[in-house]
């Protein structure tokens, strides 16, 4: 469990925020027979942006680009569950699927003066899929073999946004 407790001064308006979030993590893992086992885990987290994330001011990165932090970004919650089963003869499965809600991220923009802006917003939501299919054997005390076929899915459901010339706004 987290409880945050914020009250601060800024150029930008700020509300105080006082909330409690539940952040489990749970796991198991079955052992099914000697040369086979399968894990299920979920895990509920939180992160924040960093400083350079809030900071307001234009942080140029190069001569041609500049990063505009945005002071009014909320944390990302996000949820896990992975699931994966393991062979003795070095045969792995895995998926994976997570959501993340309020994700930030920096978006680039070419303003008029041909200086790429990266201003920082959040994504309502983000999904995505993963899995993968993995084999390890030592051939020898030598040589090892591996070997891996991942997939990858993602999918963002956002906001509308336009740009002005300071950045990203919401429509």
């Amino acid at each position: 469990m987290e409880h945050t407790d914020i009250k601060g001064n800024s150029k930008s308006p700020i509300e105080e925020e006082n909330k409690y979030y539940i952040l489990p993590n749970l796991s198991n893992n079955y052992q099914i027979n000697d040369s086979k086992s399968v894990n299920l885990t979920y895990n509920r987290g939180i992160t924040r942006p960093g400083y350079e994330w809030l900071n307001q001011q234009e942080l140029y990165k190069n001569p041609y680009s500049k990063h505009i932090g945005g002071g009014l970004l909320l944390p990302t919650i996000y949820n896990k569950v992975t699931a994966s089963s393991t062979w003795a003869n070095g045969f792995t499965l895995t998926g994976i699927y997570s959501h993340q809600s309020n994700r930030y991220s920096f978006f680039p923009f070419v303003a008029a003066n041909n200086i790429i802006n990266y201003s920082a917003i959040n994504i309502e939501n983000f999904y995505y899929l993963y899995y993968s299919a993995s084999y390890q054997k030592y051939l020898n005390r030598v040589w090892y073999f591996a070997s891996d076929v991942s997939g990858y899915y993602s999918n963002v459901k956002s906001k509308d946004y336009g740009i002005n010339n300071s950045g990203y706004t919401q429509q």
